[in-house]
């Protein structure tokens, strides 16, 4: 089962602010180029990008992959009463290169930077997937990757949601 989450931020735990820009700028690339689409291939890894450490976090690792949604989904969000018809679902995972835990809230403190931030993402849309060994966010998006609402319980299995 997925849950919506916030993290609410104090001033005075952020990387720099050009580090911070450059760094979210090159995740949107990311998850917009063709590579972070999910392929059945054996051999196709996600790409993952280095995040910056700040005062009071860690430089972390977050692997993203992106799925085309499939009509069952379109079909539930239609009857379910949205009207946007998302075209991706979009994962992010955290992880430490020295195998650290990750501290859910050095996670969520980037993905508020990224979908709330950046995206503009609107309540309901992004999700914490519980379960996971290390920190993992889910949304859907438009073809243009803007974040939209959706019910949680569109994702009550991740390969379904797809």
């Amino acid at each position: 089962m997925l849950t919506s989450h916030l993290h609410i931020v104090h001033a005075g735990e952020r990387p720099t602010p050009r580090t911070v820009e450059t760094a979210i700028d090159n995740l949107l690339t990311v998850i917009s180029h063709p590579r972070s689409l999910a392929r059945h291939e054996g051999d196709w890894r996600p790409p993952s990008l280095t995040l910056p450490a700040g005062p009071h976090r860690p430089a972390l690792t977050v692997t993203v992959s992106k799925y085309r949604t499939g009509e069952r989904v379109c079909t539930f969000m239609r009857h379910s009463g949205y009207q946007d018809q998302p075209a991706y679902l979009v994962t992010l995972r955290f992880s430490d290169a020295s195998g650290a835990p990750v501290s859910p809230d050095d996670a969520q403190w980037w993905i508020d930077r990224l979908a709330f931030d950046t995206l503009g993402a609107p309540d309901g849309a992004v999700y914490s997937v519980t379960g996971e060994s290390s920190p993992t966010y889910c949304w859907l998006v438009r073809g243009d990757y803007s974040p939209i609402s959706s019910p949680v319980n569109v994702f009550s299995s991740l390969d379904q949601a797809a």
